[in-house]
């Protein structure tokens, strides 16, 4: 589910108000020493290589090392990452901004309880840290945990949700579809298309759980609707294509699934259907 969740690069200017006292660089800011056997050196990317020489420059640089943190995330370098960021923690102190990147770092190694709890304790230290909440609700919603419900409900209630309303209200319906009260899913995604018309993840939601439902007449007027609202929506004429499928109107479920290919050419799902029809190799 893509619900356009903010990431950490909005965290950098924050970064450079943070307390300016600091410790000096300890050992993990020195060049590693070669020894006889000449061990590999890693590589890193030209941005990460840059920003590493930044911070062997200016140890105590909150933004030149929380740029280097983002910069080995995005890298796919995140044991790097991480040990960059203990050592921001140790300049800084017990910091939301330190628990959120290492929430983020550990969602990105699939350590899912290591992430929550490093949200849960960014949420704790600066609590009107929406980012936090957004990923936390976003994590405890894959669990079915009713938690996700008590953070949206704790966000609306404490004017958290600026600006995410409809967002929190989508992430609403998915739990309630995963635990299967399918009612209540559909009331809050049929909210979600009503306050914003043009808000895609809501009318895939609502499609994809109407076909799970095996309601899929409905699903292709939702997925036609979307497809009215924006006609280079892919997504939508490869759901409308699945549903056809499962009417067996085969000819006119190749003709979505061809025109979801030919918006979206890296569109595997629409490629491997037209394989398995038959119609290319």
């Amino acid at each position: 589910m893509s619900s356009g969740i903010p990431l950490l690069k909005a965290f950098t200017v924050l970064l450079v108000v943070i307390l300016t006292g600091f410790y000096a660089c300890n050992n993990a800011d020195k060049p590693a020493k070669e020894d006889s056997n000449k061990p590999v050196i890693k590589q890193f990317s030209p941005a990460a290589d840059s920003l590493r020489k930044l911070v062997l420059s200016n140890p105590d640089s909150v933004t030149y090392r929380q740029q280097l943190i983002q910069q080995l995330e995005k890298d796919n370098q995140i044991d790097d990452a991480l040990k960059q960021n203990d050592t921001l923690q140790q300049k800084i102190g017990d910091n939301a901004v330190v628990w959120l990147n290492k929430g983020s770092l550990l969602e990105v190694k699939k350590d899912t309880a290591g992430a929550i709890d490093a949200y849960e304790k960014t949420i704790v230290r600066q609590r009107n840290l929406q980012e936090a909440y957004i990923r936390l609700i976003n994590l405890y919603t894959e669990q079915k945990n009713n938690r996700a419900l008590q953070l949206i409900d704790y966000m609306f209630r404490n004017e958290l949700a600026f600006g995410v309303e409809t967002d929190l209200i989508l992430f609403r319906g998915i739990y309630y579809a995963k635990i299967k009260e399918y009612n209540k899913a559909l009331t809050c995604f049929d909210q979600c298309i009503n306050d914003k018309y043009t808000f895609m993840d809501a009318y895939i939601e609502k499609g994809a759980l109407l076909y799970e439902m095996k309601k899929y007449k409905e699903s292709i007027a939702v997925f036609e609707k979307a497809t009215t609202v924006k006609n280079s929506f892919a997504d939508g004429y490869y759901w409308i294509a699945k549903n056809q499928e499962a009417l067996n109107n085969s000819k006119e479920a190749i003709d979505n699934y061809k025109r979801a290919l030919a918006l979206d050419q890296e569109f595997t799902e629409a490629r491997e259907a037209l394989k398995r029809l038959g119609i290319i190799k």
